[in-house]
């Protein structure tokens, strides 16, 4: 059985208006990825053996209204073979 790759759509599109626009084709493609920014730090791995995957994503977003303060989103997609 072949397990298919995680979609990282569904997370990036969601923070298009931050850095969706400059993210490697990589990230798009759910691999490992970095983009580095100030304040805007986004980092993908992907880890994978022939019976399980494992994908982790880790997004940072400065708050428009309150100085200093970063909210961040931490997302995992794991998968196993049968």
């Amino acid at each position: 059985m072949r397990l298919e790759r995680p979609r990282a759509e569904p997370f990036f599109l969601g923070h298009r208006s931050t850095v969706a626009e400059d993210l490697p084709e990589r990230a798009w493609q759910g691999e490992t990825c970095d983009y580095i920014a100030p304040g805007r730090t986004t980092l993908g791995v992907r880890l994978a053996t022939k019976a399980a995957e494992l994908w982790a994503l880790r997004g940072d977003d400065p708050d428009k209204r309150v100085p200093r303060r970063v909210w961040t989103t931490e997302v995992t997609i794991g998968r196993k073979e049968g």
